[in-house]
């Protein structure tokens, strides 16, 4: 794994109760209460555990040079980053990827779009003003692998934060558990928590008094750098994430096909919940281009 400034952290994801390789893989909107998440743990087959929007972790606190910190999602490509673009049957997402900051989450998406693991899946869960989820072959949530044949660490950095448009790996509440699912964060209406973060950036209020009031894991550990919470407050995105769920890229252009798709009609997936396209969205195939693996 690369070395960068501050160190790329390898999260344990431990909340949530436990699950089985095959429990689906979602970031959940509304966390659960100790009640349901016993009774879930008690039917792990017949009810998947899924991650909430709330992200937990226990990692050593780690020093940041916030000088010299370099938050890629807030410059403008180069023309030589790796990217990829997904051609959707609802138009077209171009992404580009940060393997300096998570390698592994990089090389497995990249090396399965061009071996054409994508090709033919669906974006099977869709929520507006959250996120957009595909990658699993079984089309429910409860399938897929990494292109090692097992599931793979979390990688959280200082560098890289839930903002609209953010690509990141779903995982279930296991250690260690990205595989091939990912989803991209599509919050449009720029977010509940506006107004919080422009105080902090406007009256400049130090890190820590933030860190105390914004509940995401990465808050508990560090601070958040300025241009990030002023990003948050300009874009919206997920920050409850942040610290749970591996960041590896940005969509730079498409968005608006995304937010299309969060938007469609809904059905009841198996469970009940109405979080599944009425329509399918297919990727149809995924070009990339400067493939470092």
């Amino acid at each position: 794994m690369k070395k960068f400034a501050m160190t790329i952290i390898v999260i344990s994801f431990l909340s949530f109760g436990s699950a089985s390789c095959n429990s689906n893989r979602q970031p959940q909107e509304n966390e659960q209460s100790d009640e349901n998440k016993n009774d879930e743990n008690k039917n792990q087959e017949e009810k998947p555990i899924e991650p909430t929007e709330t992200a937990e972790n226990t990692r050593e606190k780690i020093e940041i040079d916030y000088e010299n910190l370099d938050l890629p999602q807030l410059k403008e490509p180069t023309g030589n980053e790796p990217t990829a673009t997904l051609k959707t049957n609802h138009g077209d997402i171009k992404i580009i990827f940060y393997p300096e900051y998570a390698p592994l989450a990089c090389e497995n998406f990249l090396t399965h779009a061009e071996n054409g693991y994508y090709d033919g899946l669906k974006f099977h869960r869709v929520i507006e003003e959250f996120m957009i989820q595909g990658g699993d072959p079984k089309g429910d949530g409860s399938g897929g692998e990494s292109i090692w044949g097992e599931d793979f660490a979390i990688e959280a950095s200082p560098s890289l934060y839930h903002l609209n448009g953010a690509v990141s790996m779903a995982n279930t509440s296991q250690p260690d558990s990205n595989s091939s699912q990912f989803f991209i964060v599509c919050n449009t209406y720029i977010g509940r928590d506006k107004e919080m973060f422009e105080i902090i950036v406007n009256e400049e209020k130090d890190h820590e008094m933030f860190n105390k009031g914004l509940d995401s894991a990465l808050a508990r550990k560090f601070s958040y750098p300025k241009e990030i919470l002023q990003a948050y407050a300009d874009k919206g995105g997920a920050f409850q994430l942040d610290g749970g769920y591996s960041v590896f890229a940005q969509v730079v252009e498409g968005m608006d096909v995304v937010e299309k798709i969060s938007k469609l009609d809904k059905v009841a997936d198996s469970r009940g919940k109405i979080e599944v396209p009425a329509e399918d969205v297919i990727i149809e195939s995924i070009v990339v281009e400067n493939n470092p693996y």
